[in-house]
């Protein structure tokens, strides 16, 4: 009986002692429980704060993403017009590569033009230098031509101005063969006909002179009658060559013992002489 009490308290004690220890840990499990949820209340809060903060980012991106949306339909927008813009640049590119063409065919063409230009000037120029020596050669000629007149004038200013020389052939005789008109009889004019025609008194009644020098380069020629005879300025001479009328000669220019007559007709130059006759027309 005393055996069983024995027991019956020692399993008791057990008992208690299970008890106790199953007490004691649940209370250690029930602290640590509550350390747990008291870091996991923190950890919550920062959770929650970080939510919160991820709540505020997630707006601010919501706003930013609706700003980045806009800007990307502007940007489309944008896009578009500088679509357009370099469709448009590339006609205008298109249309400036042909100008650009047309200008390279036109500097081409003016290339060309200016080699032309060129050869034509370099002929000009050679032209010019041969007109340049035809003018000295003219000069010099001119030059030949006044000393040619002024030795005519020294040789007409020798002559008795009342005898008339009337061709070149006439004109070589000495002036001991020639006589004035008033020494000479009657008898004389009957009996030596080439003395007759000496005189300036031709068939016609007018003044009868003869040409001394032709200047074919300024259509001009040179009579042996002056102001001295009473030629004027715009009086007509018609020429004779061997008594075959050739044209007329008018007076430009007039000296004391000869006068300047230009040729009437172009064609003159060819045909009057020098020792031609010249007879003043009425």
């Amino acid at each position: 009986m005393m055996n069983k009490g024995k027991a019956y308290l020692l399993i008791l004690v057990v008992m208690i002692l299970l008890s106790l220890s199953f007490a004691g840990a649940t209370f250690y499990l029930l602290q640590k429980e509550k350390a747990t949820t008291s870091d996991l209340k923190k950890e919550l809060d920062k959770v929650t704060g970080k939510l919160v903060k991820t709540n505020k980012r997630f707006e601010q991106a919501k706003k930013a993403v609706f700003s980045m949306d806009i800007k990307l339909k502007n940007s489309k927008t944008d896009i578009d017009k500088l679509k357009t813009d370099l469709t448009q640049a590339e006609a205008q590119k298109l249309e400036m590569n042909n100008l650009v063409n047309d200008m390279k065919m036109s500097l081409e063409k003016e290339k060309v033009a200016k080699v032309e230009l060129e050869g034509k000037i370099a002929q000009a120029q050679d032209e010019l230098k041969q007109l340049k020596a035809n003018i000295d050669d003219i000069s010099g000629q001119k030059t030949k031509l006044e000393e040619m007149v002024k030795d005519l004038r020294n040789q007409v200013s020798q002559v008795d101005l009342g005898k008339i020389v009337v061709n070149p052939a006439e004109s070589e005789e000495t002036p001991e063969s020639k006589v004035s008109e008033k020494s000479k009889t009657a008898s004389k004019k009957k009996g030596k006909a080439a003395s007759s025609q000496e005189s300036k008194q031709p068939v016609s009644g007018g003044m009868e002179g003869k040409i001394l020098v032709i200047n074919k380069d300024y259509s001009f020629a040179v009579i042996n009658l002056g102001s001295k005879d009473g030629v004027k300025i715009g009086n007509t001479f018609a020429v004779y060559h061997k008594d075959a009328y050739v044209g007329d000669v008018k007076v430009e220019k007039i000296h004391d013992s000869m006068s300047a007559a230009g040729f009437m007709s172009e064609d003159l130059k060819g045909k009057v002489v020098e020792g031609d006759k010249a007879v003043l027309k009425k």
